[in-house]
Order: structure tokens, then sequence, then C-alpha cells
């Protein structure tokens, strides 16, 4: 009876603990975009999430997009892991430190997470201050179609 017990109770924690993990890069981005907003005192409805390294092909997708959309004053740009801003003024050709809507994460606030390698599209409410969907960009899943 004590080895169905203990069986049952390691089948119910390794499912917990699936669960769990499946959320926490979600729940973390959603936490850290709510502060990060909250230190900004602005809210912005879109936000996109740009590591400076991982998956090469959708930080490519991500980069262009940035081109394409930095002077959207509606979007919220925040660069992590950046290696080179010098890189990143060449390729917009502005300075991205002078554009309000762009947010250097010097301190790689938003790669603190497992496998922090796709860029991410976060959408949010702000009239109710929160979170409604944060979706990553993969080689499987094309987060910006909805922006």
């Amino acid at each position: 009876m004590k080895k169905i017990a203990f069986f049952l109770f390691l089948i119910l924690y390794i499912i917990s603990s699936c669960t769990s993990k499946s959320s926490t890069k979600e729940d973390y981005i959603s936490n850290e975009t709510k502060q990060l907003l909250l230190s900004l005192n602005k809210c912005y409805e879109k936000i996109v999430i740009i590591p400076g390294t991982g998956c090469s092909g959708c930080i490519s997708e991500s980069e262009i997009f940035l081109i394409n959309n930095y002077m959207n004053k509606q979007i919220l740009f925040i660069l992590t892991n950046t290696k080179s801003i010098k890189s990143l003024n060449n390729k917009i050709g502005k300075n991205v430190k002078k554009l309000s809507n762009i947010y250097i994460d010097y301190d790689n606030v938003f790669s603190h997470y497992e496998n922090p390698i796709y860029p991410v599209v976060v959408t949010n409410d702000c009239d109710k201050k929160k979170v409604n969907n944060v979706s990553f960009q993969s080689p499987d899943n094309n987060a910006f179609k909805n922006l």
C-alpha cells in the first residue's frame, strides 16, 4: 500500500512540475513587463522583447519588425541581452537610445527565464493593467502576425 501511495505521489509531483514549468516563462515575462511599465509611467498595448542572441532567424524577423515599426509609439521595444547597441543603430539607421519607445534592458532582466532565445510579443490591456497574452516567436509560431 505504501508503494502505491508513493507511486501516486510521484506521478502527481511529476505532472504538477511539468504543468508549472510551462507557465513559468509567461508569468515571469508578464510580471516583469508590468513592473517595467509602472517604472516608465506609461502604458503600451504591444510590447516586443528582442533578445540579442538565440534563434537567429527569429531574431532577424523581430529586427526587421523593429526597423519597420520603430516610429510606432504604440509599441514598446525591449532590447535584452544585446551585445552591440552600435550594430542595432546601424541596422535601424537611428540612435536607439534616443527613441522613446525603445527600452534597453542593460540588466538583462528579460533574459532571466528558461531558454530566452526567442523574441516575445506581449499584448497588454492598459485599462485593466493586465497582460493579456505572451507569445514567443519561433520557427513554429509567428508571434508578429497579430501586430
